[in-house]
């Protein structure tokens, strides 16, 4: 076994684990396999399968390739170097993870990125994209907020969730991910 922090499903019934080492598990052929990788907190998975980590001073966001072989760590894992917390993939398939107090963009194919500081240094823990495309952080410093970044024009938009609230959430928060599979 594994101890698991997370579950990300893909598209094409693959379920990964938020774990060191993780799960990939075959959910049609009802298959499993541990693999190595750099390390954990949040966990996505992208349009190909491929399971993308958030890895807070492990070794940063990383991807690890659906369908492996997974013999050769430097063949199946890439990796961005730039710590995180938690990690999404919007619609347009561009990767997206918080190190709080910042929003990182990770562009998937070059795994280069992009750093855009949350409003007033506020840490956030959680990321998520909406069915907009825009990407949101729910603030845990106590302030009660959310943020939302506009890719595009990128500006932010600040709105009260829970006034003195710490929010702390890193999954699916908007439930665009899940309609992206229905």
């Amino acid at each position: 076994g594994v101890p698991v922090y997370g579950l990300a499903l893909s598209e094409a019934g693959i379920l990964w684990t938020a774990s060191v080492p993780t799960a990939r598990i075959d959910t049609q052929a009802l298959t499993y396999e541990h693999i190595d990788h750099t390390g954990s907190y949040g966990i996505a998975v992208d349009g190909n399968s491929d399971a993308w980590f958030g890895g807070f001073g492990t070794g940063g966001v990383h991807r690890i390739n659906a369908n492996g072989p997974y013999l050769n760590r430097a063949a199946y894992e890439a990796t961005t170097g730039v710590s995180a917390y938690a990690v999404t993939v919007d619609g347009q398939g561009t990767v997206w993870a918080e190190n709080s107090p910042e929003l990182i963009k990770v562009d998937p194919v070059t795994m280069a990125t992009s750093k855009y500081s949350f409003p007033n240094g506020h840490t956030v823990h959680g990321v998520a994209p909406d069915d907009a495309g825009k990407i949101w952080g729910p603030s845990w410093d106590g302030s009660g907020l959310a943020f939302r970044f506009d890719p595009i024009n990128l500006t932010w938009d600040t709105f009260t969730v829970d006034a003195n609230q710490s929010n702390y959430t890193y999954s699916d928060m908007t439930g665009a991910l899940l309609r992206q599979f229905v």
